[in-house]
């Protein structure tokens, strides 16, 4: 378990990790003062109004590398005093440039130390994101559902079919090998405002793609761009998809179900320091949907830039977006992701680079 530094006062806690991703948690009753800074912002509150308020709560916070801080006391000595509705306002700052999945488990204990209450909440680290994105959290009474008995209750669970108590990759193997496969329906009261975007970690390690071949193709260079021919060409990061019609032409259309999928194709024709049109058709399941269309590509700092565009439409619409890669980036990939949206559609990607 990492260190920690405390400092305390009657109105904050504070914990400072020894992590090199610089990540600070500070627990607060009144955070106005940290409005501006990076991260999440999480306010817990009881499992009922009239529940008596815990002795303290322990946080652990995960990432995609595993468990970044384990069973931070809350307070670090002491009796909670809750000020207000919330038990507690927890802000947790980060190094923005790491993205990725971010998964908070909350415990209650009374007195005894006896667990009274849990609460789970997962997130994910945006490019471009929100300064702060805010984390509503209701405790549940008792514990969550554990279905692989690991200790971290399936709504925090990066493997939650295979035991998995360190939280690392790959998933040992089980149902659900693979990351983040299963996502459990929530029991809980959570987010009262919507976070604003989530996106997929960003692109692991490739071979540089770009050709030597320096003439630039014409047409559409996305391999089976109408998903007449499946998912090939296609690769699932997260969520369900099954190519089927009706199709915006042709007989199919890529349809992601779920509420948090999100598909990808690398490009291996990729020319750097050229300007692309990515161009697409697509539709969700009301006139305020949430499904997007975008890329993502790898600059030399090994920062990951993207850019998206919403298909805000229960029929099939057009989005279209601009953009230029920069001499010596790699990677490039175009993105399709559902976000909070029970199915999205998305059919006739064109990605060409413009002559």
């Amino acid at each position: 378990m990492m260190g920690a530094h405390i400092l305390t006062n009657a109105m904050k806690t504070r914990f400072e990790s020894l992590l090199p991703l610089t990540m600070a948690v500070l627990l607060v009753a009144c955070a106005d003062e940290d409005s501006g800074r990076s991260g999440f912002l999480v306010s817990v509150v009881n499992h009922s109004p009239s529940a008596p308020a815990p002795s303290h709560m322990t946080v652990t916070w995960f990432s995609n590398v595993g468990i970044l801080f384990e069973n931070q006391r809350v307070p670090e000595k002491g009796k909670l005093e809750p000020e207000g509705a919330a038990l507690a306002t927890i802000v947790i700052d980060t190094d923005l440039g790491v993205m990725g999945t971010r998964r908070i488990l909350i415990r209650s204990f009374n007195d005894k130390g006896e667990m009274l209450a849990e609460a789970a909440e997962r997130d994910l680290m945006v490019p471009l994101g929100p300064v702060r994105k805010q984390l509503n959290i209701k405790l549940v009474a008792g514990a969550l559902d554990d279905g692989d008995m690991d200790n971290v209750p399936d709504l925090a669970d990066n493997c939650p079919g295979a035991a998995n108590k360190q939280q690392t990759l790959p998933c040992p193997a089980g149902p659900d090998a693979g990351a983040d496969t299963i996502q459990p329906t929530p029991r809980f009261d959570t987010n009262d405002m919507m976070v604003d975007m989530r996106v997929d970690p960003p692109m692991d390690t490739m071979p540089d793609l770009r050709p030597v071949n320096t003439d630039l193709p014409a047409g559409n260079i996305i391999v089976n761009p109408g998903f007449e021919d499946g998912t090939t060409g296609w690769e699932m990061v997260l969520g369900a998809a099954t190519a089927k019609g009706p199709g915006k032409s042709g007989s199919n259309a890529m349809y992601i179900t779920g509420g948090d999928g999100y598909w990808r194709q690398r490009v291996a024709a990729f020319y750097d320091n050229a300007t692309y049109r990515l161009s697409a058709w697509g539709k969700g399941t009301t006139n305020a949907s949430k499904c997007r269309i975008g890329y993502q590509y790898k600059r030399s700092d090994n920062s990951n830039p993207n850019e998206f565009a919403l298909l805000s439409s229960a029929n099939f619409v057009r989005t279209e977006i601009m953009f230029t890669v920069p001499k010596g980036a790699t990677n490039l990939s175009v993105i399709l992701q559902n976000f909070d949206e029970p199915e999205c559609a998305y059919d006739d990607i064109e990605l060409t680079v413009m002559r």
